[in-house]
């Protein structure tokens, strides 16, 4: 079974940084049910191919991918699949996203691009943005929203992704060091995340970017379909 975080991390929000031991728990509560006994073949064994398949019967959309899949390779590919093309804007993360997406299988045929700013750099995202995150603050909900429309719109991408974080080891704001915010803009509506972590500048960035990608993801597995 997987384990997302090891036992000594004490940071919390919705994806993949749950404490070791509840994520435990959920597990081997999951193992223990009905669902996911892993019920023996004719033969006496259940093959690899019959096991896989009672377990993403059992995880669903948990199993992002198998391999050496990697979230953004799983995302490209489902992007290109529909059809859809993917923006960017990021404020805090360091441009983490943007890298991450780069190196995916497909990247470029769906990634049209993204942009990284700094909270005393806003200037680029025009005056209607700026001035949202003047008011509400760089790591806020409402600054993620903002990132993520702009970036469909700037790049003319079908969807927009966004993170809006305070990494660390400074506040930015009143958003605490760790905050990270994330919104997803596509089809007209918005969805978006909020984490808090305990850790260094760098793994707030990674997880960020994660967690955004992992949003997206969820999106297209949960709609389907094309633009």
């Amino acid at each position: 079974y997987y384990q997302c975080e090891s036992r000594t991390n004490r940071s919390l929000c919705d994806y993949h940084t749950q404490r070791a031991e509840k994520l435990e728990a959920r597990v081997r509560e999951r193992l223990s049910s009905s669902k996911l006994r892993l019920a023996p073949s004719r033969n006496g064994g259940g093959s690899p191919q019959e096991m896989e398949a009672q377990v993403r019967a059992a995880l669903g959309h948990h199993i992002y991918g198998v391999d050496d899949e990697t979230i953004a390779d799983v995302v490209c590919g489902l992007l290109r699949e529909r059809g859809l093309t993917l923006a960017t804007v990021e404020l805090g993360s360091g441009g983490m996203l943007a890298n991450v997406l780069g190196e995916a299988t497909d990247a470029a045929a769906v990634y049209r691009g993204g942009l990284v700013v700094g909270p005393h750099d806003t200037g680029a995202l025009g005056s209607a943005a700026a001035a949202v995150l003047a008011e509400r603050g760089p790591a806020s909900p409402e600054a993620a929203g903002t990132l993520a429309s702009t970036a469909g719109e700037r790049f003319h991408a079908d969807a927009g992704l966004a993170i809006a974080a305070a990494p660390g080891p400074a506040p930015a704001g009143e958003a605490p060091p760790g905050t990270v915010h994330i919104a997803l803009a596509w089809r007209g509506e918005q969805r978006a995340a909020a984490q808090q972590h305990r850790t260094t500048p760098t793994e707030v960035k990674r997880r960020a970017a994660m967690a955004a990608l992992n949003l997206l993801r969820r999106a297209l597995l949960e709609t389907g379909g094309r633009a």
